[in-house]
C-alpha cells in the first residue's frame, strides 16, 4: 500500500494537467458552491441549462449554471470539501493539489480490498499479484490519480463484495448489513452507475436464496434515488427531469460495452493496457470454470458493471473517457492475477504466452526506453523463457522461472509508473 501511495502522490498535482480533464473542475466547484453558496454551480456545455455565465481559467473558457443536475452531488461534496479544507475557496482558487487527494487515498485503499476479496475468492497467490498490480501497473497509476466520481466507486464496490461474502459464509452479522446497507446507498451519490453495487450483490444474495439481505440492498439503491430525486426537487425539479433526460438523450449506440473492453481509454487520451484485456479473458475463464460462489463474487460484479456501461455511456464518449474503467480495474486486474499467478502454481504454454503477450508487454513498453523496441530475437528468447516453466513443469523448481517472470514484469510497471511525469503526453 506504501509503494502504490508513493507512486501515486509523485507529481499528482501536475500530472495530469489540471486543463486534461474539466470533469475534476466540474465536481470540485459543485461542491464548493453547495458549501459555500448552498446552490449547484458548476459548468456545463450540454444539458437544458441556458443563460451561463462564462469564466476564463487556465487557458479555458467554463460556461457556469445553476441548479446543476447532471450527476449526483456526493463526489462533489467530497472534492469541493477536501478544497475548502486547504483554504481554496473560490473557483480560481481550485487545483489538483487538495481535488486529487480523496481519490488517490481511496484508491490505495482498493489495494488492501482487492487483496481480501482475492485471497477469499481465489486464494492468497492470486490476491497477492492483483494487490500488487492494482498498487503499481502504470494504467491504474495514471487513473487513480483523476478525481471522478468512479474513484469512490471502486473502493466501494470491493467493500461490498467483501461484505457479501462474509454474510455468505456467516461472518458478517447485523453491522455488516448495516454496512453493506450505507454503501448500497452511497454509491450511486456519488455516480448513478453506483447503482451497480446494489444491483449486483442483491442478485448474489437472490441466488444464494438469501432474500432478507437482497430485500435490503434493493431497498438502499431505491432510497439512494429518492435521496436524488428530493435533491433535485429542493433546487428546481423541471430542470432536474430536464438534465436527467439530457443525460439519457447522450447515448449513441449500443457498442458501448465493446468500447470499454477494447478501446485504449485514458484521460482523453490514448492509454495501452494489457493487464486490462488479459483481466477480461480471466474474468471469462473464471466465469465458465470457476464454482458458483467464485463466479458470483467475481465474473458476475465485473460482467454486472460491463452491462451497467453497455446501458448508460455514450458509446462515442468510452474510448477516451478511462475514467468508466476505474470502477471495475480492480475486479478485471483481479481476472488478469488469476491467469499470472498460473505461471507459479499450473504453469502452461498457452497461459505463459498470453501473459506476456498482454501484462508483460504493457509492462516493458516504457521503462526500456521511449517506447523500447526490442529486437525480434530478444523477444524470442522472453517468450522462450516464458515456455520453460510450463514444457518443464514436472521438474523440481521451474516454478521459480514463472515467479522469476512475475517479478520482472513488476519491475517493468514499478519503474514505468516512477517515469509517469515524463511519459504522461504519451497517455
Amino acid at each position: 500500500m506504501l509503494v502504490g501511495l508513493w507512486l501515486r502522490m509523485n507529481g499528482y498535482a501536475q500530472v495530469p494537467s489540471i486543463t486534461q480533464n474539466a470533469d475534476e473542475l466540474q465536481f470540485a466547484w459543485l461542491g464548493l458552491s453547495l458549501f459555500e453558496h448552498g446552490v449547484p454551480l458548476t459548468w456545463a456545455y450540454l444539458g437544458p441549462y441556458s443563460n451561463p455565465d462564462v469564466i476564463h481559467l487556465h487557458g479555458t473558457a467554463y460556461p457556469l449554471v445553476h441548479p446543476w443536475f447532471d450527476h449526483p452531488p456526493l463526489w462533489g461534496l467530497i472534492t469541493g470539501g477536501a478544497a475548502l479544507l486547504v483554504g481554496q475557496h473560490t473557483f480560481a482558487d481550485v487545483d489538483m493539489s487538495a481535488v486529487r487527494l480523496p481519490a488517490i487515498f481511496l484508491s490505495v485503499s482498493s489495494i488492501a480490498l482487492v487483496y481480501e476479496l482475492g485471497r477469499r475468492i481465489l486464494g492468497v497467490g492470486p490476491g497477492v499479484v492483483a494487490a500488487v498490480l492494482v498498487a503499481i501497473a502504470t494504467p491504474l497509476v495514471l487513473m487513480s490519480r483523476v478525481a471522478e466520481p468512479e474513484a469512490l466507486i471502486a473502493p466501494a464496490f470491493l467493500l461490498s463484495l467483501v461484505l457479501t461474502h462474509r454474510q455468505l459464509t456467516g461472518e458478517g452479522g447485523r453491522w455488516g448489513r448495516a454496512a453493506l446497507a450505507v454503501i448500497c446507498v452511497a454509491a450511486p451519490l456519488a455516480k448513478l452507475t453506483g447503482l451497480v453495487i446494489p444491483g449486483t450483490v442483491g442478485v448474489v444474495f437472490v441466488m444464494q436464496k438469501r432474500y432478507r439481505p437482497a430485500a435490503l440492498c434493493a431497498a438502499a439503491g431505491a432510497l439512494s434515488l429518492a435521496i436524488f430525486a428530493a435533491y433535485g426537487a429542493a433546487f428546481g425539479w423541471h430542470t432536474f427531469v430536464a438534465a436527467t433526460s439530457a443525460q439519457d438523450a447522450h447515448r449513441s449506440g449500443v457498442m458501448s460495452g465493446l468500447e470499454f473492453i477494447a478501446s485504449y481509454s485514458g484521460n482523453n487520451h490514448h492509454l495501452f493496457d494489457g493487464w486490462w484485456v488479459l483481466g477480461w479473458i480471466g474474468i471469462g475463464a473464471i466465469a465458465v470454470s470457476r464454482s458458483d460462489r467464485e463466479g458470483l463474487l467475481l465474473a458476475w460484479p465485473a460482467i454486472a458493471y460491463l452491462v451497467v456501461i453497455t446501458v448508460l455511456a455514450n458509446q462515442a464518449w468510452v474510448g477516451a473517457y478511462g475514467w468508466y474503467r476505474v470502477g471495475a480495474y480492480p475486479l478485471v486486474y483481479l481476472g488478469a492475477a488469476a491467469l499470472a499467478w498460473r505461471l507459479v502454481s499450473n504453469p502452461s504454454p498457452a497461459v505463459a504466452f498470453l501473459v506476456l503477450a498482454l501484462g508483460g508487454a504493457t509492462a516493458a513498453e516504457f521503462w526500456m526506453g521511449l517506447p523500447w523496441r526490442a529486437p525480434a530475437k530478444i523477444e524470442f528468447l522472453v517468450f522462450g523463457a516464458a515456455l520453460l516453466p510450463a514444457v518443464l513443469a514436472w521438474r523440481r523448481g521451474t516454478r521459480s522461472v514463472g515467479a522469476a517472470l512475475l517479478g520482472l514484469m513488476a519491475l517493468g510497471s514499478l519503474l514505468q509508473s516512477l517515469q509517469l511525469n515524463q511519459l504522461a503526453d504519451l497517455f
